[in-house]
């Protein structure tokens, strides 16, 4: 422990008080029609439901905004358990020994031509992969700033360091207090405020584990002294029905006090848990002294902050995460000088040993699977004391103050190890680097990488001011309000940019934003649709450079994905449903989601829609076609001809994640025409592999196209005609063909176009987030803007919280990038070769415009319409190609006087 007191009065240019001055007028009075910003009058108590998301597609913050204590949770997207470091012979989610799946394979095969269909199901089983030391994705921890003192907690006993008495008061129901078996009763918590506080009300949120462990009989103590205690509740015969559930109590008391202190008995057995205490934590906006409280993300400036005034004095703070620098930059500030006092502290989420030197924390660790990670952190305050305490910083009568945070870890991306040098070196270079830098270099690089991306796209709706925090807008969306919704649109830019950059892993999940170590479906990459779907808006947002994590992601899984593909008696590269960042190529284990074996192939639509829409041969030639041609060998030797009718299909097929495994599902069968298709696209581009090319014309011609219509009109998601109209499953993988695929169209394909209505109709407009997303889409392929807007409307009625994250339930962030991508359908579509503005167009939409949306052949586009219809429009053909025009669904000559066209040769 180092005690050493420094005492500074730094005088950096960069980081001197300012003297700004402070506009604490009330939001509602500043909100402006045109601002991009998610704001809220009090700090957020939830992670998942209320704090604000931060990022740079390495680092991940999510701030809570609390007056008394400010939270940060961290991410580092490559901070992973599991993989090879974690066992001897990993086996990369295979399961078969030496002569692999073949066998087993021509054995459901058998079955299936049969019919046998609960033999082939019982047989499916063999060909399983497994989800062992596949590992999940963690959380770094959680980094809090205490102001005028911290609020402690003491406790009977505790399973130290990992679940102990501090997480009862961290928000986060993923960790818990726990006694540990050899402690026995009494338990009790007892909590020691900085300041007095009465407690008219509290709560408790039970823990993860066993329901014997649980609280079921309390008194509630309070005092002002620690010695003289005064009852203010008692609880018996309280039981807790759900694993992480939160209940409520009211107090007797009005009285402020300094301590108070839960003595608890527990259901039975000698263990207490839980996983919360409510009721601690700072007042709302108006109470306690504090007013003009405000938290907001500013989308278009890609920082978050809070502000608020405190005994007549105006507090600001300001966060963003660069990306250029790779740090995550908090400043605070006060109109009055002398008045920012705090200090600093780290609860990790894993073990750490952490020091202080020359005013810089650093905190290492090492998982059980070899991973090291670090984490380092610097306060530079202007005026002042600064002294190091502990293992954190203690700031007292700056002026001004920033914090300076950057993490990393061992991992790389290669095969088959993924493990690289430890990142002390690496860590430490970037702080020293952003340290020299200073705060506001650091901000004006920050803002000029981001608004390149960001400031691309402009939309208006013709939206209102709106008066109301983001959350009391949600709770009252009924689909009438255009403000919201243009800021969930361009949200959906903000957290791709901020979880998806160049040289970073791709989008999770949860994008990069998760506070548990056990988080649901391990924050992992599932390839059934939702990795897909993170990616969606990419191109057509114009965030192409957004895109490339995915393409480096799948170029790492080729060597690994070859061994998974020979397990199935075929060369090239497969992934299997289910992956972590250790090359877990093979199947997963859970029966009904593991057998997807067309992820790949889906994934290598992308790769040619980057191709399309930014005309890049490098691109295609270097690495895309490289991965499109080793996922098509695959399927070169797995597809099998049906004896029923002679053609080419996939055999076993599932349709995620629900049905019989049979031959030819519709879903299978469109992913692989089209990977065909684009495939041979792409060699007649780059001139290369004739050969190749032959085989691929030849094995199409054979090839099933996976639609079909069924006897009740609607477009068959199996080869036989098994659809139930009742049916309401939240997957809809038959309708591929319309959307992301380009197979079906209202104009071209009309008959077919009428059965995925009737089976759009059928399934319902409910379901998961992600799934009522993936409908907004489809409606707006179908040319029906008024359905796709209901779809919007129910998605953000019932599947948003209130920091607008998407929740399936829980938190998945595919339903936020699917819903961006769902309004861009709405106003321009690219898919059949044209540029087709204004395709889907919503009557709730009647006046607007939108700016620098892309479509394929690398056209920047400009659209404005009124009384919903166009009124001007740019195309800027970035590659010199000529485009072919449509509006509303009406072919347009480039000398329609409406529409302005540059850039082409």
């Amino acid at each position: 422990m180092i005690t050493q007191k420094i005492k500074t009065m730094l005088t950096v240019a960069a980081l001197a008080f300012s003297g700004a001055v402070f506009a604490f007028e009330s939001e509602k009075k500043v909100q402006k029609a045109d601002d991009l910003k998610l704001w809220y009058s009090s700090p957020a108590k939830k992670w998942e439901q209320e704090a604000l998301p931060l990022g740079n597609g390495r680092i991940g913050a999510m701030f809570f905004g609390g007056v008394e204590s400010e939270q940060f949770n961290i991410n580092e997207k490559s901070l992973w358990s599991g993989g090879p470091g974690s066992m001897e012979n990993y086996h990369y989610g295979n399961t078969a020994g030496p002569g692999g799946h073949v066998a087993s394979l021509e054995t459901v095969r058998k079955k299936i031509n049969a019919k046998d269909w609960d033999g082939a199901r019982e047989a499916m089983h063999a060909l399983r992969g497994t989800q062992q030391n596949m590992g999940a994705y963690q959380t770094l921890g959680n980094f809090y700033l205490d102001f005028g003192g911290t609020t402690q907690v003491a406790t009977s006993s505790e399973n130290a360091p990992k679940e102990t008495g501090a997480m009862l008061l961290d928000n986060n129901p993923n960790t818990k207090w726990f006694t540990g078996a050899e402690n026995n009763a009494p338990f009790w918590v007892q909590v020691n405020l900085t300041e007095a506080r009465a407690l008219p009300e509290y709560s408790f949120t039970s823990a993860n584990d066993s329901p014997d462990r649980d609280p079921a009989n309390w008194t509630v103590k309070a005092s002002n002294d620690g010695k003289s205690w005064a009852v203010i509740d008692t609880r018996s015969g309280i039981d807790f029905p759900h694993r992480k559930q939160e209940l409520s109590f009211t107090t007797s008391s009005k009285k402020a006090y300094m301590h108070y202190r839960f003595e608890m008995e527990n259901n039975k057995g000698t263990e207490m848990q839980l996983a919360d205490i409510g009721g601690f934590k700072s007042p709302d906006s108006g109470k306690g002294g504090i007013s003009h409280y405000c938290r907001k993300l500013d989308l278009a400036q890609g920082t978050g902050g809070v502000r608020y005034t405190k005994g007549g004095i105006n507090y600001s703070r300001e966060y963003f995460v660069s990306y250029p620098d790779n740090v995550f930059v908090i400043h605070l500030k006060a109109d009055k000088p002398g008045s920012i006092s705090f200090k600093t502290r780290f609860d990790f989420a894993h073990k750490v040993s952490s020091s202080v030197k020359e005013g810089v924390v650093t905190s290492s660790g090492t998982l059980k699977n070899k991973l090291q990670h670090e984490t380092q952190y610097k306060v530079l305050a202007s005026g002042g004391t600064t002294t190091e305490h502990g293992e954190g910083i203690e700031v007292a009568g700056a002026d001004s103050a920033t914090i300076i945070l950057t993490a990393g870890t061992s991992y790389v991306d290669v095969y088959p190890d993924y493990q690289g040098e430890h990142p002390h070196d690496r860590v430490t270079k970037t702080l020293a680097a952003a340290t020299a830098k200073g705060r506001q270099l650091l901000k004006a690089t920050h803002q000029k990488d981001y608004k390149s991306l960001f400031d691309r796209v402009r939309l208006n709706l013709d939206q209102k001011p709106q008066s109301k925090p983001t959350n009391e807008q949600r709770a009252s969306y009924n689909g009438d309000n255009r403000a919201l919704e243009r800021l969930f649109f361009q949200y959906g830019r903000y957290l791709l940019i901020s979880s998806s950059r160049k040289g970073t892993l791709p989008a999770n999940l949860q994008g990069i934003w998760n506070n548990s170590n056990n988080p649901p479906w391990t924050s992992g990459y599932w390839y059934n649709i939702n990795l897909q779907m993170n990616y969606w808006p990419a191109e057509m947002t114009n965030l192409g450079e957004c895109h490339l994590p995915l393409f480096d992601f799948m170029n790492a899984q080729l060597v690994p994905g070859r061994k998974t593909a020979a397990q199935f008696g075929a060369k090239g590269f497969i992934a299997g449903h289910g992956q972590s960042i250790w090359g877990k190529t093979g199947l997963s284990h859970y029966f009904n989601a593991f057998w997807a074996p067309a992820g790949a192939a889906w994934n290598c639509q992308h790769i040619w829609q980057h191709y399309t829409f930014n005309q890049d041969k490098k691109f295609l030639k270097e690495l895309g076609y490289p991965i499109m041609k080793e996922a098509c060998l695959f399927w070169v030797d797995f597809l099998v001809t049906d004896p029923r009718d002679g053609k080419l299909v996939s055999s076993p097929s599932f349709s995620p994640e629900h049905g019989r495994h049979s031959a030819g599902s519709s879903m299978d069968q469109q992913i692989v025409l089209e990977l065909f298709e684009n495939t041979i696209a792409a060699t007649e581009v780059l001139g290369v592999d004739a050969a190749f090319r032959d085989t691929l014309k030849a094995k199409l011609a054979k090839l099933d196209p996976g639609l079909r219509i069924g006897h009740w009109g609607q477009l068959q998601e199996w080869k036989e005609d098994w659809d139930n109209r009742g049916n309401k499953h939240r997957h809809v993988s038959h309708l591929f063909a319309l959307h992301p695929g380009r197979q079906i169209s209202p104009a071209l394909t009309p008959k077919y176009a009428e059965a995925a209505r009737i089976s759009l109709n059928a399934r319902g407009d409910g379901g998961t987030g992600w799934s009522k997303a993936w409908k907004i889409n489809f409606w707006a392929r179908l040319a029906d803007g008024d359905r796709s807007h209901r779809l919007l409307s129910e998605l953000m009625k019932h599947s948003v919280m209130a920091n607008l994250f998407d929740t399936h339930p829980p938190f998945q962030i595919d339903g936020n990038f699917g819903a961006t991508s769902g309004v861009t359908e709405m106003l321009l579509q690219s898919h059949m070769g044209e540029v087709h503005m204004l395709p889907a167009l919503p009557s709730k939409w009647p006046k607007g415009s939108v700016k620098g949306l892309k479509a394929q052949g690398n056209f920047e586009v400009d659209i404005a319409w009124d009384e919903g219809k166009l009124t001007s429009a740019t195309v800027r053909s970035l590659s010199g190609l000529k485009p072919v025009l449509r509006i509303a669904g009406v072919a347009v000559g480039s000398d329609d006087k409406r529409i302005t066209c540059t850039g082409v040769k």
